[in-house]
Parts: structure tokens; sequence; C-alpha cells
């Protein structure tokens, strides 16, 4: 259910888990552990472990949830750290800020 506190922080674990499955793909491309080939393959046979989906904000109650969220992590995140860590569309944060 979105708009709740523990959705987004099931979906931050997921999201930083599916980041640390990409990073440990990428090192073995680039130690040549797996050829390029390969690396795509992986990523088109289980997408669900390697890409990010971005979903879109329906309410603003998301933003502050997320905003509460940050402020308990106390880590300084970019806007892009925010989005890819909540699967947020940036355009999308920009657009609900303005109505705010």
């Amino acid at each position: 259910m979105k708009n709740s506190k523990n959705y987004y922080l099931i979906k931050a674990i997921q999201n930083l888990i599916i980041k640390n499955n990409f990073l440990e793909l990428s090192i073995k491309l680039a130690e040549k552990q797996i050829t390029n080939k390969e690396f795509d393959n992986e990523i088109d046979q289980h997408p669900e472990k390697y890409i990010i989906e971005i979903s879109y904000v329906k309410d603003s109650n998301d933003l502050f949830i997320i905003n509460d969220i940050l402020k308990e992590i106390k880590f300084k995140l970019s806007i892009d750290e925010v989005g890819d860590l909540f699967s947020l569309d940036l355009c999308d944060i920009e657009k609900i800020i303005k109505k705010i």
C-alpha cells in the first residue's frame, strides 16, 4: 500500500539490493569474469534483479512520508539518490513540489 512509511522503507531496501546486484554484475564485467553478451543476457533474463522500476507520485503526502524517512536517515542525499532509493520519477517530484 502506497502512502505508508512501511511501503517506502521496504521499497528503499529493495532498491538498494537491486543497485548492489547491478554493481556486482558490472564489476564482473569490468574484471572480465563475464562477457558483454553474458552481462546483457543476465539483465534481460532477470530484470527484476538489476533494474529499478520507476513509479509516479500520485499523492503529495508520499513526499512528506519520504521526507520524514530522510530526516531519520540523517544523510544528505541528492534528488537523484532520493529518486533511485524510492523509485520516483524526478520530473514528477518537481511537479508535485510546485503544487505544494
